[in-house]
């Protein structure tokens, strides 16, 4: 018997209890995403689309931006302890 069953993003196949297979649910292909370009033109427009990559650009920015500020702020900690247990 061939049963299938959801794991995750990936789909299980499964001969018998012993052979499973992962394959990812979500594989994009070229065609695929030639697909998803054109619905995001035809919804958004041309004009509109420069835009919403200029504020994604902004969102990773700020976003990178803020992990910076995290990391330095756990190694100045860590370096404050350091010091404080000597």
């Amino acid at each position: 018997m061939r049963g299938l069953s959801h794991i995750g993003l990936f789909l299980c196949r499964t001969n018998h209890f012993h052979n499973m297979t992962l394959t990812p649910l979500f594989a994009l292909g070229t065609p695929e995403i030639i697909l998803i370009l054109v619905v995001i033109l035809l919804l958004f427009g041309a004009k509109r689309i420069p835009d919403l990559m200029k504020s994604m650009g902004k969102g990773v920015k700020s976003f990178k931006e803020g992990m910076k500020e995290v990391e330095d702020e756990i190694k100045s900690d860590d370096s404050a302890s350091e010091k404080k247990d000597k």
